[in-house]
């Protein structure tokens, strides 16, 4: 097993199967992916991929139905039949919010089945009962405006509703 077949240092061990026969290991230059069989002490089969495999991120959602990402700033937002919405942030692969997204409409027994992203502040979600749902951050946007001297009188009144525009751009996504 000391000769994976090309340069160690671009080869890594994954792990390996549930019942010990074989061995995965992956490399990133170029891009693949093998299986060694224990028994025989041998390469099983070799693939080349297109890109390199990176690790999973982890969420307790039983299971995902919708994945999504912002093209500004990276989000990377996950909505499951749980009901939850997952942000994660690429750069370091960790979550940075879960979000109980139907039980404040009291929906438990939803699943969220529709996600997107519109521009820097706005998120928003459908649930398997029908429901379009809103998360926008107007802070920044009156933040902006304090700096400019032209503040409201407070930055958590801002109460906004979906357009049926917005609301098809988002069923779109």
């Amino acid at each position: 097993m000391a000769n994976t077949g090309g340069n160690l240092k671009s080869t890594s061990i994954k792990g390996a199967t549930p019942d010990g026969e074989f061995l995965i290991a992956s490399g990133i230059y170029p891009p693949h992916m093998k299986v060694y069989e224990l028994k025989e002490l041998a390469l099983k089969f070799k693939r080349h991929l297109i890109s390199e495999i990176n690790r999973p991120l982890s969420t307790q959602s039983p299971a995902l139905n919708v994945i999504s990402r912002s093209k500004v700033h990276g989000l990377f937002a996950c909505g499951g039949e749980d009901g939850v919405v997952k942000c994660f942030d690429m750069r370091t692969r960790q979550y940075i919010s879960r979000l109980h997204a139907l039980a404040s409409s009291g929906d438990f027994d939803q699943e969220v089945t529709t996600l997107g992203f519109k521009g820097d502040y706005y998120m928003a979600f459908g649930s398997s009962g029908g429901k379009l749902l809103d998360l926008r951050c107007s802070y920044f946007k009156n933040l902006t405006e304090e700096m400019d001297g032209g503040s409201q009188p407070t930055i958590y009144d801002d109460f906004k509703f979906l357009t049926i525009e917005e609301a098809s751009y988002f069923l779109r996504a």
